[in-house]
């Protein structure tokens, strides 16, 4: 395969990743039509995530056996390793949100106690979501050959941030509209620019 027709093929899974995170990624509850009166049915978010949790896997999978020319055998136990690490991940990652709430609770307080406590803390889940991440990596490269494992190194990073780039630009206030409630400015939002 050409590397113009590997690049499409790694656009258009991205594209479709990303549209179903997009798509999905809220938790919202979702409402069913009803008319004027009517009491309106609710999808559990949890159903919804899990929904969509799954759909990104499988676009996931689909893209990386394709971009690593997979054979079946090997892409059959690629995914449940990588959706092994994806729950660890995910875990740590909603770790890490309450932690930034703590940050910036302290920071409006002007806490120096409890800032402290929570940048230990958040330093501590950075070092394992990278420990997680190497642990992945180990764990995928007995799988692969070399040029494969090489290939990864490009390729998963990128469909993790733009999977995560998806989400929280789904989750993102609409213009104009303020991050904290009262419209007060408060400390600039932190810096993220890991998956």
């Amino acid at each position: 395969m050409t590397t113009m027709s590997r690049m499409s093929v790694l656009r258009l899974g991205f594209g479709c990743v990303v549209a179903l995170a997009i798509a999905f990624g809220t938790g919202a509850p979702e409402r069913a039509h009803a008319a004027p009166g009517e009491r309106v049915a609710q999808v559990p978010p949890k159903d919804k995530r899990e929904k969509v949790k799954q759909r990104i896997r499988i676009m996931r999978a689909l893209v990386l056996t394709e971009e690593l020319q997979l054979d079946e055998a090997t892409a059959g136990k690629l995914a449940p390793i990588l959706n092994r690490f994806d729950d660890e991940m995910a875990k740590l990652l909603q770790e890490r949100n309450a932690l930034r709430g703590e940050l910036r609770a302290a920071l409006d307080a002007g806490d120096d106690r409890r800032m402290q406590q929570a940048i230990d803390r958040l330093v501590t889940n950075q070092d394992a979501r990278w420990d997680t991440e190497r642990k992945r990596f180990a764990d995928l490269r007995k799988l692969l050959t070399p040029s494969q494992s090489a290939r990864l190194l490009d390729v998963l990073p990128e469909i993790d941030r733009r999977i995560m780039k998806g989400l929280r630009q789904r989750e993102a206030p609409p213009p104009g509209r303020p991050l904290r409630r009262g419209g007060g400015r408060g400390a600039p939002p932190l810096p993220d620019t890991d998956p």
